[in-house]
């Protein structure tokens, strides 16, 4: 009976997060409901975590939030996002 309900309810939630419009980011990165992410260390988990609620201190997060004067990276190409800084 536990197995068949956490599947109606899993099945519910990933219908709910695929045709939502909110939580895009993190769906990006985590697109399967119950995906289980296990962290070497703490930092990672932090940073990791911050990545996912799209809330960095690079200039992209921070000129959205009001404490960065502009949203360009340092180099003058494009935007400071995640994709940017680690591609």
């Amino acid at each position: 009976m536990y197995k068949l309900a956490t599947d109606i309810v899993n099945s519910s939630w990933q219908r709910k997060w695929n045709g939502d419009n909110t939580g895009r980011v993190t769906y990006s990165f985590i697109p399967d409901v119950g995906t289980k992410v296990i962290l070497p260390m703490r930092e990672v988990g932090v940073s990791y975590c911050r990545i996912l609620l799209h809330d960095t201190m690079l200039n992209d997060d921070s000129f959205r939030t009001g404490t960065s004067d502009t949203y360009m990276c340092e180099c003058g190409q494009e935007r400071e996002t995640v994709k940017h800084v680690l591609l």
